[in-house]
């Protein structure tokens, strides 16, 4: 003889229009460009210093390449301060002299015509 059993129906049908949720992270082109030159750069100064140390270098000398680094900084401050006096000139279009930065010693702000004259040498 069959055994037949029956499924009893549940009263209420299930209407979840959620999607199932998938935990698998997926990563596109640029995060994982992202991922391989971060990684790239963090062995680019760690084995170069590394390197440059057992060669008998100290202090600054002891990053790789780093004269090319100071001049890439140094070209950055250097247009940051081009831009913050554009600014600053156009702000007050009727002062002579842009901003500049002040001075950390004297805790005043330098003008063109005084910087290493000694003028703001004074607390």
């Amino acid at each position: 003889p069959k055994s037949t059993t029956t499924t009893p129906k549940s009263e209420a049908p299930t209407t979840s229009t959620a999607q199932p949720r998938n935990h698998a992270k997926k990563y596109n082109g640029g995060s994982i460009f992202a991922i391989v030159l971060s990684v790239f750069i963090i062995l680019y100064f760690t084995v170069g210093i590394i390197l440059r140390r057992n060669r008998g270098y100290h202090g600054i000398e002891v990053i790789p390449n780093h004269s090319f680094w100071y001049r890439v900084t140094k070209s950055t401050k250097d247009k940051y301060n081009d831009v913050v006096n554009l600014v600053w000139k156009r702000k007050h279009e009727g002062e002579d002299e842009p901003i500049l930065p002040r001075n950390p010693y004297t805790r005043r702000y330098n003008s063109r015509s005084s910087v290493g004259t000694g003028e703001n040498d004074s607390l």
